[in-house]
């Protein structure tokens, strides 16, 4: 986590090297990454705390550490444009992967996977896709098949949401926004 953290010192570079959607000033960029860690322990179960209790010191610190990295990769990764040119996730996963002790599966994006606290292991979001159940009497623009996109966002969606903290979603028009909040 310290390799992180000291790559992540000069906010201004990390700047000058992404672009972002929306400006963020360096008390949002730390207090997102805050928000979103405490988020995610306060959405552990009293089953997986006493799970977490239980590991090893070792152990222990990979889940923060993982906690720290996932906390990142949605505020910082998830706020970076979409650049015809240029492809800034494709660059946060290589700078997250080279920066990060943490061993992300090979292939895909960092986006492409979530952390499983139980396993310690570093799982795809497609795994948990549901099978499409075609509801009875749906109106056709009312349907809403579940993708990889929506599970995670879903997720993000309701960490924030258990915490009582805001979310702002952002992105281009057509991107899902409204549909992620109605689901």
């Amino acid at each position: 986590m310290f390799r992180l953290l000291s790559a992540l010192q000069n906010i201004d570079t990390f700047r000058k090297n992404f672009k972002f959607i929306c400006p963020m000033n360096d008390i949002a960029f730390v207090e997102s990454i805050c928000c979103f860690i405490d988020a995610m322990l306060y959405n552990n179960t009293k089953e997986n705390m006493e799970l977490l209790r239980s590991k090893s010191p070792d152990e222990q610190k990979l889940v923060y550490e993982a906690y720290f990295v996932v906390a990142l990769m949605w505020t910082v990764g998830g706020c970076l444009a979409d650049d015809k040119v240029v492809n800034y996730r494709n660059q946060f996963n290589s700078w997250l992967r080279s920066a990060s002790k943490i061993k992300f599966p090979e292939g895909g994006l960092c986006f492409d996977y979530r952390f499983d606290e139980v396993s310690c292991q570093w799982v795809p979001w497609a795994q948990d896709l549901l099978p499409y159940q075609p509801a009875p009497d749906t109106i056709f623009t009312n349907i809403v098949v579940s993708t990889v996109d929506t599970v995670r966002l879903h997720f993000v969606a309701d960490l924030h949401v258990r915490r009582r903290k805001p979310l702002l979603l952002v992105g281009s028009s057509g991107t899902g926004k409204t549909t992620i909040i109605k689901v």
